[in-house]
């Protein structure tokens, strides 16, 4: 059985997200789907990362977010 059973391009998922605008406008359940797709796109490399954020890390600034690393995570080689 395969993996997954649909993959879309960088680009169509972001020209989905696109159609989700304002945010103002859509549900809190799309908006959640739609900040943790684009957290996932933008730490891509460090997938262990998605597991260690949480409600904590979050460093409010104006009009922008950023999440502190509160856990260390294991970094390993390419290829391996």
């Amino acid at each position: 059985m395969p993996r997954y059973t649909a993959v879309w391009g960088f680009n169509q998922v972001l020209d989905y997200f696109k159609t989700l605008s304002p945010v103002v406008e859509i549900s809190l359940r799309r908006f959640t789907l739609k900040l943790t797709v684009l957290l996932a796109l933008v730490i891509a490399q460090r997938d262990q990362m998605l597991l260690v954020l949480n409600d904590h890390a979050v460093i409010e600034s104006g009009s922008s977010v950023a999440f502190r690393q509160q856990e260390q995570v294991q970094q390993s080689k390419p290829g391996s």
